[in-house]
């Protein structure tokens, strides 16, 4: 895929993970190319249930739904963007001074020696956003 177009790139996650290297090399040169010009890419062939995903995203509509005071209790700056809530303008692209007109909630792995500061907040109003 070169050049731009207005879908989201997809790309199956069996053919990288396939014995044909042509195929893998191909999957490489997608995704390459997907973030080069798109600047994302959707992932098929991953694996992960379809339940998982469906209430994960309802879940994430009932977050983002709540009032920005609420959200903004998850917004974690000692984990300098890494974990938590970010607001609409929050960010700015680099080398710009425009901020971004997204907001998002970032995720990470955790393990039990995971300092607190990073730790993935519990979000009480919507427990299942962060527990799925």
């Amino acid at each position: 895929m070169t050049g731009r177009n207005d879908t989201i790139p997809l790309v199956d996650l069996r053919d990288f993970e396939s014995n044909d290297e042509q195929l893998k090399m191909k999957f490489v040169e997608k995704l390459v190319d997907a973030f080069h010009n798109i600047g994302f890419v959707g992932v098929t062939g991953h694996g992960i249930p379809q339940d998982l995903i469906d209430n994960f995203y309802e879940s994430a509509k009932r977050y983002f739904a709540l009032p920005s005071d609420i959200k903004m209790k998850y917004a974690m700056k000692a984990s300098s963007g890494e974990r938590g809530y970010t607001s609409f303008g929050g960010e700015q692209a680099k080398g710009s001074n425009t901020p971004d007109l997204k907001e998002f909630f970032q995720f990470g792995g955790e393990t039990e020696d995971t300092p607190d500061h990073i730790r993935n907040p519990k979000v009480t109003e919507v427990p299942e956003f962060v527990e799925l």
